[in-house]
């Protein structure tokens, strides 16, 4: 296995479509975007709170630009969702409705 794992790596840097290539696509735009890909390279286990922790600033910055924009003046599918459904952050809050655990995620 590790030396299917190493032959990916290898293959990385001339293949968009092996597992190793999309890997690192993924974790652009993160802020700890180098530890990660320097992890995966070396083989070394990526710290799972951090990595989290950014995929969920990652999410969340989707909603903070969305909220910033007002639905009654731009046409954007996203703040009017926002406008009309968005709950605070706070997990001690309560939704209003039920709703599927995807949004709540």
């Amino acid at each position: 296995m590790r030396r299917v794992v190493q032959a990916d790596l290898n293959l990385q840097p001339r293949s968009s479509v092996c597992l190793t290539a999309q890997l690192l696509s993924a974790f652009q735009g993160l802020r700890g975007c180098e530890l990660y890909v320097r992890a995966v390279q070396t083989g070394r286990a990526i710290p799972m709170q951090d990595y989290t922790a950014d995929l969920k600033h990652r999410m969340r910055g989707v909603w903070r630009d969305a909220e910033l924009v007002d639905p009654n003046m731009h046409n954007n599918k996203l703040a009017a969702y926002h406008s009309w459904f968005a709950t605070p952050f706070s997990r001690n809050e309560r939704m209003p409705i039920n709703v599927p655990r995807y949004l709540l995620l």
